[in-house]
This record gives C-alpha cells, structure tokens and sequence, in this order.
C-alpha cells in the first residue's frame, strides 16, 4: 500500500535543466616524483604561475604566499607537500583567496595544511581555492587539512575530495562551500568538524554546503555540527541526485544546551525537485537526557522539497528519533531498511507521498528490536528507483624513487649500523627530530625487534603529528620480522602516509595461530597524536594475526585510515578492527589472498565493535569466513564492488548486537551448496544491484530484529529461510 499524499500546498517550480559537459582532456598524473620541481620559500608564487613550471614540491615548512595566487593554464598544475601536517601554507591576505583558478585543465593539490594568519581576525570566510573558470575543469584535493578556511566551488567542472581533513574553528559558514550548478563534488573518506562556537558573524554553519551543483559524499566521518544539520542542500541538481552513503555522524554533540537537534541533512523549503539518496548511514547521536534537552526530536533529514528521497539501510538507533521531518508538498519518500529510536511517527513530513518498509524499532526506554507496522508495498512499478550508486577510482600518489628534499635516507645510515633494525630506528627517530618524513630504499630489511613510530614501549616518543615513510614500491622495499614477531606498532600516529612497503612478519612454527599482529595501530593519550587518517599507498601486510590492525587494544580513538591499493596477505585476519572508536577504516582498491578471515573482530582482542568500508576488493583463498562481526557500535559498514568466491560470508553466533553491511554492485560467487550467510545477529543485510549465490541466506535467534533486502540484482538461494515470524525476521524484494 502506498500512503496517499496530502494534496500539496504549493505550485511546483520548473527547475532550470544544465547539460553538464564531462572532460575530454586527458590529465594522468605523474608516474613519480622524479618529475617534480622543489619549491624555493623566497619563489613560491612566481613558481606556482610560471607556466614552464606543472609540477611541484613544497618540503616541509611554513609558506606564507602573496595572495591571490591566480592558477591562469592551458596544462595541468600539481602542487604537492611533503608532510600535510608540517607543510604549512598562509594567505597574508585572508580577505582573499589563497589561491583564485582562472582556467586549467587539472589542478590536484596533495599533502597540504592551508591555515589563515590571524593579523586580520575579524575576517570571515577566509577561501582556500575559489573557481572563476568558465570551462570545466578537474579538480583533486587528496588528503590535505583546512583550518578555518574554505573551498568555494564556484566553476564548472568534476571536483573530487579524498582523504581530506576539514576542520571549522568559528569564522567559517561552511568549509566546503558548493555554489555552481554544473559542479560535481565527489568527497571519499575524510573528517569534517567545526570545533569551537560560531563566530557571531556566522549566522549558519554546515559541513557541506550546496547552494547549486551536486555533491556525493563517501565513508565520511563529521562532528560537532553547528546548525539544523551536518550538510544543506539548497537547490536540485541537473547531474543526478545528491547521494550520501556510508557517512558516520555524531551530531551537535548537543549535551551542550541551546544546540539544535542533530541531523545529517537539511533541504530548505523549495518548489524544486532535490532528489537526495541516504544509504547504510550512521547517526550515532546523543540521547536525551535532563541536561541535553535538545538531543530530542533528532532525525535524519529535515525535508522540504518537492523531489525524491530514498532513505535505505540507514542505522541510527541510540540518537535518531526521526527518520524524516519537514512541510514537503509533492515530495515522494521512500524509506526501506532503516533503524531508529522512536516507535511514535517515524516521519512526521507534511504533504509528502510515503512508502515505509522495514523500520526497526530499538530504544532504550522501551521494547526493542521490533518492526514499526504496516510495512508498504514495494511492488508498484511507479515508484521511483533507487539511483545508481557509482563510486570513482581512487586518487593515487607518485611513486617516491629517491629522497625527496627533507627526507631522512635509511640508507646514508646503513654503513653505520650493524643491523637493519639498528639503521631504521635511527632513521626513524632523526625524522621525529625533524621533517617527519623518510625514505627506505629498495631491499630486503630483517629487523629482531619492531618498528616503533610514537610508541609507549620506543626509547624515544615524540609529539609529532604527521609523518611519511616511503619506499620506492611494495614490489621493491620489503622489511621483514623474525617469525611470529611484529614489523611496526604506533601509539600515537596521526594523519602520516606510509607507501610503497611490503610489511612481512615470518610464520612461527612453535604455535598453533599467529599472536601478533604484522602492522598495528593503536591509539595511547599519552603517546604522541590521536591515531587517526593514516593513508597507506601501495603497500602489502604479510602474514600475522593480523595483517594491518586498528584499536584492538585501546578503547579510544583509531579512526578513519584509508589503504589504497594495498595487498592483505596470508594472515590470520586479513585486517582487523578493534576498538568501537576504530571507525571507517577504508580499503579502497585491495587485494584479500590467502587469509583464513578477510576483516572483522578479533575475539582474542580486549577491543571489538569497529567498523570498515571496501571499495573494488578482490578476495581469494579465505579458508573460513569473509567477516567477523561480534560487537556493534551504531555502525554501518559498505562494500562496492566487493568481489569474493569466499564459501561463508557471515557466520554469526546469537546476539541481540545489531550490524548493518551493504553490498553495492558486488558479485559473491559461494558454491550453491553452501550457505553463505548464517545471520544470527539484529540488523539488516543490504544488496543493491549485486549478485548473491548460493543455498541460502538463513536468519535465526529471536534475540533481536533482522531483515535483509534486495533491490535489483539477484540472489540465487533462498532469502532468508527460517522458522520466525515476521514480527522478528523480514525480508524485502525490490526489482
């Protein structure tokens, strides 16, 4: 049954269509940093404009640049840092523009901190980048910090965030600001946040703001939210829809009185048609309590348009009251496979058509884990399908063939030492002295005890932020334990690169299982920097209990690191994830070979219940099961493209945990004589537009509420065979 809308209050608008022109120019980048020039600190600006000039270096260090710096090309600029955290750039007028692009057929920025001077405190919206290009034009920012600044997007063209760390202090109304109508935004992986209380002259604040264009946004986490929601769409988009999926919030973190209610999305009144997918988000927002009265009335998205919204497999049970709120007169929402806190009116949207499937109830004040009934048909041929959801290839880095300015050579310390371990350590802790960053060349390193970067158990700890250790290739520059013992630990390692490594630790006869992991990072208050956005590039984890493993042994923060193309090879996990703060790790492009578990929770670990996300992931030879989840956090976790002929995806013991994984545009070949999910968890599975098969998919244990749905795609066993009634066990088809 489709619920019959309120006849809507307002007139639609026709909204104006823009034929978004794709680019044609082909803008590869560069193979290695062979082809970079260094930047000189007294030549900056006059570098960055010459036109001989596409390539370049900044070392380590604080640039404080003539501004604006017009980017005015016919070719390519790519302007890359040494150390995004202590490669520093200024405006010395914050009033304008760092930098203001006229015209070019590429600009990719890496590896950059963009901070204002405060000579001139009282001015607001201090931009970064602003577009006046009247072409379109590509536009790469890949795992660089802002601090109280913002990118105005105000061009044409494809515009693409990966890794990026945002963060609002005050003087700021956004800082990704989003106001042409043929930009397309795509932001994967990163953080967002606003830390301190608005500027009064900032009026409104939100993580993204579109005012024309369209944004997609990617495993992305934000905090401290200032406003009626973390992001606010204004207008429709004539690309496509604004897609969200797999975005973690937490909200105004509204224990603090006079804050409103949290929400991941604000669409303003309008007559136009903003079409919005939320997919497998995560609110994971404050309940009420007497002294954070505001925490009520928290929903997903405040909706006051007149397009489509799709709500599907959102997972917001300790803080979402709502799924939907909003005066939406011809708006159509459909909403299927969510969770939420309130049992009362889950969309109180006035004038809207609604078709609700699949909302599990779960609170702590009351029954939990039950369905909010009736469920609506999803077999009316008229609603309007869920949109394709794409995700780009990942942005890569160059190839480091030799020490770049600044860098501490492993090998200028090698005729000194009488070990490897000895010639690392050494070289590891000259850079902590200094750059922050080192090179290792080329070979095989065998070390006796671990690699230790801002560790508790080091003889030396620094409070240094940042970092990059690189080798030429994970095929060229291999270190090596003895068996059974780790290759590299870090306590307090944030916002650092570590590429071109292969990470190997030796299998150790003498036990049964491997009890250390190969690569480990945890998080110690004590110890260095929050472990947080440590992007790996091009490296492999060997064998271990865990090839590369996040928060297992601390409770707080190790979050958001992202592997690209990386291997994960012959370990007892592949990755593990510990602690419920080690939250939306991300391998993006990766290989799983000959693991017994892909990546999970580690039962032996004293930490569980983080979450993952995978992108374009081949997984071969796992012995056991593809996932292990044993604690839920409010997580979510999404996997596109994830390709696997793993013969026991799930094997889920009894629990009333809830988890909710998706599967986008993923084949999972198990043999049909298997049973490739044995769900005994709460929760909901998701596949859209993916391919399943095998016997069946089984949901048991009557502890907690479960479903799965299917949209598109197909599933060849059975769907959710099982004894339980509908009240705990459902499942959803939507072709």
């Amino acid at each position: 049954m489709i619920r019959h809308p309120v006849k809507p209050l307002l007139s639609a608008v026709a909204v104006t269509a823009f034929a978004f022109v794709p680019l044609t120019a082909a803008n590869q980048p560069p193979a290695s940093y062979d082809s970079f020039a260094t930047v000189q600190f007294d030549a900056v600006t006059g570098q960055i404009t010459n036109l001989q000039e596409q390539y370049l270096f900044f070392p380590p260090g604080d640039y404080h640049l003539d501004n604006p710096v017009l980017i005015d090309r016919e070719d390519s600029l790519y302007l890359h840092g040494g150390d995004r955290w202590q490669t520093r750039l200024y405006p010395r007028n914050p009033s304008q523009p760092l930098f203001l692009v006229n015209k070019a057929d590429c600009v990719n920025v890496t590896g950059l901190s963009f901070h204002r001077d405060d000579d001139m405190p009282t001015v607001l919206n201090s931009s970064v980048i602003r577009f006046k290009n009247k072409a379109p034009i590509e536009f790469e920012f890949m795992e660089c910090r802002v601090t109280d600044m913002t990118i105005q997007i105000t061009g044409p063209g494809s515009f693409r965030l990966q890794g990026a760390d945002l963060q609002a202090l005050s003087r700021v109304s956004s800082p990704l600001m989003v106001s042409h109508p043929l930009a397309d935004v795509v932001v994967v992986a990163g953080n967002i946040g606003c830390r301190n209380p608005l500027d009064p002259g900032i009026p409104e604040y939100y993580h993204t703001w579109v005012q024309y264009g369209r944004l997609q946004m990617f495993t992305v986490n934000v905090q401290n939210a200032k406003s009626l929601a973390d992001f606010r769409i204004d207008r429709a988009s004539s690309i496509g829809p604004h897609i969200f999926a797999n975005v973690r919030s937490e909200g105004t973190k509204c224990r603090t009185n006079g804050l409103p209610p949290s929400g991941l999305l604000y669409v303003p009144p309008s007559s136009e048609d903003v079409d919005v997918l939320l997919l497998n988000n995560s609110g994971s927002w404050f309940q009420a309590t007497p002294a954070a009265p505001c925490a009520t009335g928290t929903r997903f998205v405040d909706y006051n348009a007149a397009g489509t919204l799709w709500l599907i497999h959102n997972n917001g049970p300790a803080g979402c009251d709502h799924l939907v709120t909003g005066f939406a007169p011809g708006a159509e929402i459909i909403a299927v496979g969510n969770r939420i806190r309130n049992d009362i009116d889950p969309l109180p949207v006035f004038g809207a058509t609604l078709t609700v499937a699949g909302t599990v109830f779960s609170s702590p004040q009351g029954p939990s884990g039950q369905f909010l009934d009736p469920d609506d048909s999803l077999d009316d041929p008229s609603l309007p399908a869920v949109p394709t959801v794409s995700i780009p290839p990942a942005l890569t880095r160059p190839v480091v063939n030799s020490p770049l300015p600044g860098m501490v050579d492993v090998g200028s310390f090698q005729e000194l030492c009488p070990t490897d371990t000895c010639a690392l350590r050494a070289a590891f802790v000259t850079a902590q002295l200094s750059t922050g960053m080192v090179f290792i060349p080329a070979g095989d390193y065998h070390i006796e005890e671990p690699l230790y970067w801002q560790h508790s158990d080091s003889p030396f700890s620094f409070n240094l932020v940042g970092g990059w250790i690189a080798g030429p290739g994970a095929d060229q520059t291999r270190i090596v334990s003895n068996p059974g013992a780790a290759v590299f630990l870090s306590e307090g390692i944030g916002h650092a690169t570590i590429q071109g490594i292969t990470f190997e630790q030796l299998p150790d006869p003498t036990v049964p299982e491997p009890v250390e992991s190969c690569v480990r990072l945890e998080n110690n208050t004590s110890v260095g920097f929050a472990t947080k956005q440590v992007m790996f590039h091009d490296c492999r984890f060997v064998g271990g209990r865990h090839g590369v493993a996040f928060g297992m042994e601390t409770p707080t923060n190790a979050e958001a690191c992202m592997m690209v193309h990386c291997s994960f090879e012959e370990a007892k996990y592949g990755m593990g994830i510990g602690s419920f703060n080690a939250l939306s790790h991300l391998v993006y492009h990766g290989s799983f070979i000959d693991n017994e578990i892909t990546v999970g929770h580690d039962p032996q670990a004293s930490q569980r219940g983080g979450t993952w996300s995978g992108y374009f992931v081949d997984v071969t030879g796992t012995t056991e099961k593809e996932f292990e989840l044993l604690t839920a956090a409010a997580g979510v976790y999404f996997h596109h493209q994830w390709n696997s002929a793993t013969e026991v995806l799930f094997d889920q013991g009894a629990t009333g945990a809830s988890f909710f994984p998706a599967f986008n545009q993923c084949e999972l070949s198990t043999p049909l004589s298997t049973t490739p999910i044995d769900w005994g968890a709460g929760g909901g599975l998701l596949f859209l537009d993916s391919t399943l098969y095998g016997d069946e998919v089984y949901f048991w244990n009557a502890l907690s509420a479960k479903f799965g749905v299917r949209i598109r795609g197909s599933i060849d066993g059975e769907f959710a065979a099982s004894n339980f009634p509908d009240s705990i066990q459902r499942t959803y088809e939507w072709d």
